[in-house]
């Protein structure tokens, strides 16, 4: 009955493990993107703008021709 016990404890101590360190890699890098997001000022609205914005055809001396 020990050995069963054992067993038990040992394959819940693995499966709270492996679940814990998932979810702890995920927090981890979701926290990183975010710090590297404001320290860098980087905006998906300000970019997704500029992108809608109209092309203007460059003229041949702006291109260096």
């Amino acid at each position: 009955m020990e050995v069963g016990w054992q067993i038990a404890l040992q394959l819940s101590g693995f499966v709270s493990t492996s679940l814990v360190g998932a979810l702890a890699t995920i927090a981890f890098s979701v926290v990183y993107y975010d710090q590297r997001v404001r320290k860098e000022a980087f905006d998906l609205q300000f970019m997704m703008t500029t992108l809608d914005a109209p092309v203007v055809p460059s003229s041949p001396a702006q291109a260096g021709a």
